[in-house]
């Protein structure tokens, strides 16, 4: 017996391997094409796939990741040892199921709105208070009119508001005591988005009673009160008068769905850095230096505020847990998360540089706002460059990259931190964060310990790669993004200059790009 008929006895045929793995084999040649389950030989003559024992417990993984809902690219991930994404899908179908309920509840209540609604009661001007510190986080958006409604989500004894300006996020829970309709036979629930500016106009008199009942149906917000005050005015009150004394009032509400704000709490990474500051000297602090952009620098005991190009920023004793950061920000963002939060303390939790800051009271979490950094570009004096912001993101995936390289084609959203360009080329929000500032940044980039040597790798995967082309592996446009960055680095590589031929970015530059170079990268640069 020949080698070549002892290996092709060894080999499962494609229908035999679909049978052991619970697969079809239209979905075995799907995998194949995608490279996540690829034969381990092909017959050139008959094009039949032959597959091997060892590959049976990796597809019958596929197929169970398959059967709850898992994208292809999330595969790939865990097949590569990434554990963690099954909890993160997990955790993400928790998400969509409530969802799902929150919908549905919708429904049945748009259903049954004929037959009655339920009713909420809460405390005014504990209500009104929540409002007023919630309203701070509202914005006018010509396009976005979500913005301006605060989104009501109400249980059976809490009632949780939300808004946001996409730069900052609050939300708080109130007690409440729901009374469901005499129709209605489910949890007494409902949810609404509702006009901020009517709520605002309404405020004064919410405040004003004891006790306010709350109902929404598909047109807005019905706001009750009960033995109104006697020096109370018609003209106060723009509502309907019910024939035994009621008065009720009406909010707008907006017909656009809320942004998924759990989803973006639940998404942040954990907590690094915890600090624990006096409020009224942190807003007393911004307050007196009328910045239009602030720097905090916290570090174990202190916290200093002060501009962008401010050497003389205040210090103020503080509790910080973890390693020392320094952030920017808009002061049109983080005053007025200070100013509504609650209690002498406000406890601010750091995930990255880059990610909002989640604060709150330090003893009182009812309120929880997210304020958003700002990037360096938007500042007058933060000169140094942060390339932590390229290892945060890129510890998260970095065994996907491998996988995704090592299989010869990309099919998830690395490329902007993996393969960074030059600023000025990526438009978007992410591109323009892993911008590369200039060849200084770039030559840091290739010195760091930890950086440098990745880039090479990821570099060496991509030129090992025979039989397809850039974009065959990147697709369009990240194969221009490729070019782009190859460029760039072997611009800021000595070697490329000293030694032409040993210098990685030069071999990728010459295998998919002809040797050339891009040439709006070499012109930003000249500029």
């Amino acid at each position: 017996m020949t080698n070549t008929d002892r290996t092709r006895r060894e080999l499962i045929t494609i229908g035999a391997f679909a049978r052991a793995t619970g697969l079809t084999p239209g979905a075995l040649r799907f995998y194949s094409d995608c490279s996540i389950l690829q034969p381990t030989s092909t017959d050139p003559t008959t094009g039949y796939r032959y597959y091997t024992t060892e590959q049976i417990e990796v597809a019958v993984t596929i197929r169970r990741l398959r059967a709850i809902g898992m994208a292809l690219d999330k595969i790939t991930r865990v097949i590569a040892g990434e554990g963690s994404v099954i909890d993160e899908h997990v955790d993400h179908l928790v998400d969509d199921a409530r969802r799902a309920r929150i919908t549905a509840g919708e429904l049945h209540a748009q259903l049954r709105s004929e037959r009655g609604r339920n009713m909420t009661t809460v405390n005014g001007p504990i209500f009104a208070a929540a409002v007023d510190q919630i309203l701070t986080a509202t914005a006018q958006h010509r396009d976005h009119p979500v913005l301006g409604g605060v989104n009501l989500e109400v249980e059976a004894d809490t009632v949780t508001l939300t808004a946001t300006d996409r730069f900052r996020l609050s939300t708080r829970s109130v007690s409440a005591a729901s009374q469901p309709s005499p129709e209605h036979t489910g949890a007494p629930g409902w949810h609404a988005v509702v006009d901020g500016d009517d709520l605002r106009s309404v405020l004064e008199t919410i405040r004003r009673h004891h006790r306010v009942h709350l109902a929404a149906d598909g047109s807005g917000l019905t706001i009750g009160f009960h033995d109104l005050d006697d020096d109370l005015d018609d003209d106060d009150l723009v509502g309907n008068h019910s024939d035994d004394g009621d008065v009720a009032l009406r909010c707008r509400v907006l017909p656009e769905r809320f942004p998924d704000y759990r989803g973006m709490l639940d998404g942040l990474p954990p907590v690094v850095t915890r600090v624990v500051a006096p409020r009224g000297a942190l807003v007393r602090a911004i307050e007196d230096r009328q910045h239009e952009f602030l720097v905090l620098n916290m570090r174990e005991g202190i916290v200093m505020v002060g501009g962008t190009s401010d050497p003389a920023a205040v210090e103020i004793a503080a509790t910080v847990d973890g390693p020392a950061v320094r952030m920017a920000f808009a002061m049109t963002t983080l005053y007025p998360a200070l100013v509504s939060a609650v209690g002498a303390e406000v406890m601010i939790d750091i995930s990255a540089p880059h990610m909002p800051v989640v604060i709150r009271s330090a003893d009182n979490g009812d309120l929880t706002t997210l304020a958003m950094p700002i990037d360096r570009e938007h500042t007058d004096g933060m000169s140094e460059y942060d390339l932590q912001r390229f290892i945060d993101a890129q510890d998260r995936v970095w065994s996907t990259v491998r996988a995704e390289l090592k299989a010869g084609r990309k099919q998830t959203h690395w490329m902007w931190f993996i393969f960074p360009q030059l600023a000025g080329l990526g438009l978007s929000p992410t591109a323009q964060h892993y911008a590369i500032n200039d060849l200084t940044e770039a030559k840091l980039y290739l010195s760091h310990e930890v950086l440098g040597p990745r880039f090479q790798q990821a570099a060496k995967w991509v030129n090992t790669i025979e039989g397809r082309t850039v974009g065959e592996i990147f697709g369009h446009p990240d194969d221009l993004k490729l070019h782009s960055s190859m460029t760039l680095f072997a611009e800021a590589d000595p070697q490329s200059a000293s030694d032409p031929q040993g210098s990685v970015f030069a071999a990728v530059l010459s295998k998919y790009f002809g040797g050339r170079l891009d040439e709006r990268t070499l012109e930003l640069l000249g500029d």
